[in-house]
């Protein structure tokens, strides 16, 4: 077989892509013999293509050739450029340097015409005004009473006598004007200088001092009968010595005292209740006198009464010292560090001071009288005259005493 035969044997077996069919191992079957398989017969089909396929891989074998292409020739290099001297342009003129050039003309607008400012004439000064004077009221002479018609007098005989005489006879006699009162003018009042004088002289009502007003007043309260505390006391003597607490304490005279809640729920407001009545407000602490100010009423009555006994004195007078005694100035707060909580001194306020001192002196009469035999009014009275006398067997001037302690080590 030709070289070329089996050439295009390789070629088509590749093109066709024939493979040898593996042979794949059958089932061992129990007690028989293994067959080999025939090879099976080539279908006709597939050899017309081989024959097909192998005519025209030869006729494309056996032609001819292509003619083998030239190369193309290496590019020339470009002519060189010669430069040649361009003319510099020269700037067109502008439009107005042109001769053929006519600026437009503008119409002619009419010159504005000014009108001379008219001269500033001084103004003349107006003579000052005088001050206007009083009018002066003249009494108007009162007229004379009416008194009934003379009678006629009785005609005279015709007497001669001399012409002197005559002329004094024939002569009017003078009218009698009533005497006329001496009119008084006042002095006009002082008028404020524009110039920047001194300034007018203010009326001496409108001079008066808070000091003078309130002796105006006191003086008109000494005229009039001033209701006395249940009767008995008066307050218009009683003086507190505590600048701090002389605005907190009310000692205005009142029919009655009690004012019924109207100073409740607003700031300051019991400021305007009477220092007497917060006294007894105070006592109302317990459950059995929550609400009964007809019997607290009573024990401070009786208190009162017992204090006119063992001190000869104005029991309000008392009371108002033994508050001012009682009341701390100053206390102790709790400040707050991160986590750690830090005593620290500071003054009380004035309400304040006299808030705690109404209450200790409360709270001592009470516990006083609690599992003993003295009568709660008795008690009262007794917290009442030492705390006033600075006695510390006193449970308000105990307090105090305690709370100050503790607020000077905490400075």
């Amino acid at each position: 077989m030709p070289e070329d035969d089996k050439d295009l044997d390789a070629m088509l077996a590749d093109l066709l892509g024939d493979k040898k069919e593996e042979k794949k191992p059958e089932k061992k079957e129990e007690k028989t013999e293994e067959k080999k398989e025939e090879p099976k017969p080539v279908e006709p089909k597939v050899e017309e293509k081989k024959e097909a396929l192998k005519h025209e891989v030869k006729h494309v074998v056996k032609a001819a050739p292509p003619p083998p292409v030239a190369a193309p020739p290496p590019p020339s290099p470009p002519p060189p450029v010669v430069e040649t001297p361009v003319e510099a342009k020269r700037p067109e003129p502008a439009k107005a340097d042109r001769e053929d050039f006519h600026p437009p003309t503008l119409p002619e607008r009419p010159e504005p015409k000014i009108e001379p400012r008219p001269e500033i004439v001084p103004l003349e000064e107006k003579p000052a005004k005088a001050p206007k004077k009083h009018a002066v009221v003249e009494a108007k002479p009162e007229a004379p009473a009416l008194s009934p018609p003379p009678a006629p007098a009785p005609t005279p005989e015709p007497v001669v006598a001399k012409a002197e005489t005559v002329a004094e006879v024939a002569a009017p006699a003078p009218i009698p004007t009533p005497a006329q009162p001496a009119t008084t003018v006042a002095p006009p009042a002082p008028v404020p200088s524009d110039t920047g004088g001194e300034p007018a002289e203010q009326p001496k009502d409108l001079r008066t001092s808070m000091t003078k007003r309130k002796a105006m007043r006191k003086e008109v309260t000494d005229r009039i009968e001033l209701p006395l505390i249940f009767g008995k006391w008066d307050t218009k003597d009683v003086v507190v010595h505590d600048i701090a607490l002389r605005n907190y304490i009310n000692l205005e005279p009142v029919m009655s005292l009690h004012s019924g809640a109207r100073y409740a729920n607003k700031q300051f407001g019991k400021a305007n209740v009477h220092i007497v009545e917060r006294l007894i407000n105070g006592m109302m602490r317990t459950e059995h006198t929550t609400g009964e100010k007809a019997k607290t009423t009573k024990w401070v009555i009786r208190a009162f009464d017992i204090i006119h006994e063992k001190t000869k004195k104005n029991p309000v007078q008392v009371y108002v010292d033994a508050l001012l005694n009682g009341a701390p100035k100053e206390e102790v707060t709790r400040l707050r560090f991160g986590g750690i909580s830090v005593p620290k001194a500071v003054d009380v306020s004035s309400s304040r001071r006299l808030d705690v001192a109404l209450r200790n002196i409360c709270n001592g009469a009470m516990n006083s009288a609690h599992g003993s035999k003295k009568r709660i009014w008795e008690t009262l009275a007794s917290e009442i005259i030492l705390c006033a006398n600075k006695d510390m067997n006193s449970h308000a001037m105990a307090k105090r005493d305690e709370v100050e302690r503790v607020a000077g080590s905490a400075r």
